[in-house]
């Protein structure tokens, strides 16, 4: 597939050569070179300024993506925090939840056919 700048180079060759064939085959006269060297100056110009407002945009663009990314990675890392306190209160909440089974069950042997009370079974982590 070809793409602009190419289709641009080889026209701008095909003018060149032609403009330099046409010298040499004595058919233009000799202003046609100092007409075509402007012509081809200034598109040089023209070219520079467009590829320094193209790296201009780009850069611009780049910035924003810059900005975007930073925002990611805090809104990762809030979110990586978030999801280690949730981990933490779950494991508290199984805890806990294991202290109240204990107490709903009420005394508890220990094996030896003494009992505890059910404030003694409470872990306290």
């Amino acid at each position: 597939m070809i793409n602009k700048t190419s289709v641009f180079l080889i026209i701008h060759a095909a003018i060149l050569i032609s403009i330099f064939a046409l010298r040499f085959l004595r058919i233009a006269p000799d202003y046609i070179l100092i007409t075509a060297a402007t012509v081809m100056s200034l598109e040089a110009i023209y070219v520079a300024l467009f590829t320094k407002a193209m790296t201009k945009r780009v850069a611009g663009n780049l910035k924003e993506m810059e900005k975007e990314i930073g925002q990611i990675r805090n809104e990762a890392y809030e979110a990586t925090k978030l999801q280690r306190s949730l981990i933490y209160a779950g494991h508290q909440i199984k805890t806990i939840q294991g202290d109240l089974d204990l107490l709903k069950r009420g005394l508890k042997s220990n094996g030896n056919g003494h009992h505890r009370r059910p404030h003694q079974i409470i872990s306290h982590s």
